[in-house]
């Protein structure tokens, strides 16, 4: 059971959400507004188990910013085809193809621009590989056995987008800084057949259940989308 609160100033904590209750593992969708262009919040999670008396527990509080008003200038960075599921060897989860130290200071650099010039970002594709024949698979750091290869099911398409946005990865940078995200070849959603790299075949599971774990996991930017594709895979900047 969990709210978020949110504000700014000297009232960091100033508006809260309604209260939902969710399962163990799943996302939660909550709705922020009375935000002013152009200003930093500091936002934070309340909870506590469901049915639990008492008060709730703060989680750790992160701040991230508006954009400006119409016509002002601002930063954005664009980042495409880390693979970083693609990549397992000795056990240990090495976003990048043996590339780790290049694609954890690319998160530090978002990271550090987060506070003074960045918006938000932009993930350009092929992060959850939820259609990677070649992926290897094994053990992780955190001690969870990943399936190798393509994710043919629900529970393994969410287990790649939960490790991926975990806080070692991605999560280091979207507690912070928006994003919004685009969908690669290897994102499962062009239905490619296992193992083979062309639209001239489909794979019905590899696509349903991509899509799937996608909308679990990230109901992003809104509930309905532009000619009523219910999907959220296309996105337009108006510069």
């Amino acid at each position: 059971t969990l709210f978020v609160e949110y504000g700014s100033g000297e009232n960091p904590y100033e508006y809260e959400t309604a209260v939902q209750t969710v399962s163990a593992g799943k996302s939660a969708k909550f709705k922020i507004d009375q935000l002013s262009p152009d200003q930093t919040y500091t936002y934070r999670v309340q909870c506590k188990p469901a049915g639990q008396r008492g008060p709730f527990a703060p989680r750790s509080s992160h701040t991230s910013a508006t954009l400006p008003s119409e016509n002002e200038t601002f930063s954005f960075a664009y980042a495409t085809d880390s693979h970083a599921y693609a990549q397992w060897a000795q056990n240990e989860f090495k976003p990048g193809g043996g590339t780790d130290a290049s694609f954890a200071l690319l998160l530090k650099n978002f990271e550090n621009l987060a506070a003074d010039t960045l918006k938000f970002f932009v993930i350009g594709g092929d992060w959850v590989m939820t259609n990677c024949h070649n992926c290897k698979g094994g053990i992780a750091d955190d001690g969870v056995s990943y399936p190798t290869g393509d994710a043919l099911s629900l529970d393994v398409a969410e287990q790649r987008y939960t490790k991926i946005f975990s806080p070692k990865l991605y999560g280091s940078v979207t507690k912070k800084l928006p994003f919004v995200y685009v969908l690669g070849n290897h994102d499962g959603e062009q239905g490619f057949t296992t193992g083979i790299e062309t639209c001239e075949s489909d794979s019905p599971t590899i696509k349903a259940v991509s899509e799937q774990a996608r909308l679990a996991m990230f109901q992003n930017p809104a509930n309905t989308y532009r000619n009523g594709d219910p999907l959220g895979r296309y996105y337009k900047l108006e510069a």
